[in-house]
C-alpha cells in the first residue's frame, strides 16, 4: 500500500511540474487503475489500456476506474504496438513495466511511446541498489533492473530527462522519471 501511495504521489509531483496544459493523456500499463484518482484530479481526459483485459476488468469491478470519470477509453493494447497516430497524447505514463522486460522490448515500447507521444513521459523502472526490503529479505528479484547510469542512456536517446524522483529511498528500488519528449 506504501510503494502504491507513493508512487501516486511521485506522478502527481511530476505532473504538477509540466506547465503545458495537458488535454489528452495515455496511462498503459494502467492495470486496476491505481491511478484513477491522479488523472481526475489533473481533469485531462484518459485512454487507459493494459495488455491484460482482466486487469483493466478489474480495475472497472473495483470501480477504481469507475471513480474516474475522465477516462475516454479503456483499451487492450501491447505497448510495442500502439493503435494510435503519431503525437497523440499530450503526456504517457507508464508504471511498473520497463523493469520487467528486457532491453529489446524496453527500446521498442519508449520509440513506440515516442512516436503516439508529443509531449511528456513518465515512466518508472527498477534501478540496482540496496533497499530495505532486498537487505532484510535477501531476495534477488528476477526483474530486469538497471543502473542510473545505463536507464538515463536509454532515455537519453529519445528526450531530455527533466527529473528522477525515488518512489521511495529506503524501501523501494523504483525510480519515476519526467522525460520531455519534444527536446
Amino acid at each position: 500500500m506504501y510503494i502504491a501511495y507513493r508512487e501516486k504521489k511521485c506522478v502527481d509531483l511530476c505532473l504538477n511540474s509540466i506547465k503545458e496544459n495537458l488535454e489528452l493523456v495515455s496511462d498503459i500499463p494502467a492495470g486496476t487503475g491505481k491511478l484513477s484518482d491522479v488523472h481526475t484530479k489533473h481533469g485531462y481526459e484518459v485512454i487507459a489500456g493494459d495488455i491484460s483485459a482482466d486487469m483493466l476488468k478489474e480495475g472497472i469491478m473495483k470501480h477504481q476506474w469507475d471513480r474516474c470519470k475522465n477516462v475516454v477509453m479503456y483499451i487492450q493494447t501491447d505497448i510495442t504496438d500502439l493503435d494510435f497516430k503519431e503525437n497523440i497524447f499530450d503526456c504517457f505514463i507508464c508504471l511498473r513495466l520497463m523493469h520487467r522486460v528486457p532491453d529489446s522490448i524496453k527500446k521498442q515500447a519508449l520509440l513506440e511511446i515516442k512516436r503516439v507521444t508529443k509531449g511528456y513521459l513518465i515512466v518508472s523502472t527498477g534501478i540496482f541498489r540496496k533497499s530495505i526490503s532486498t537487505m532484510v529479505n535477501g531476495k534477488r528479484s528476477d526483474r530486469v533492473r538497471l543502473n542510473l547510469d545505463k536507464w538515463e542512456r536509454i532515455l537519453n536517446e529519445i528526450g531530455h530527462i527533466e527529473k528522477h524522483i525515488y518512489v521511495s529511498k529506503i524501501f523501494s528500488n523504483e525510480i519515476i522519471t519526467l522525460l520531455n519528449l519534444s527536446k
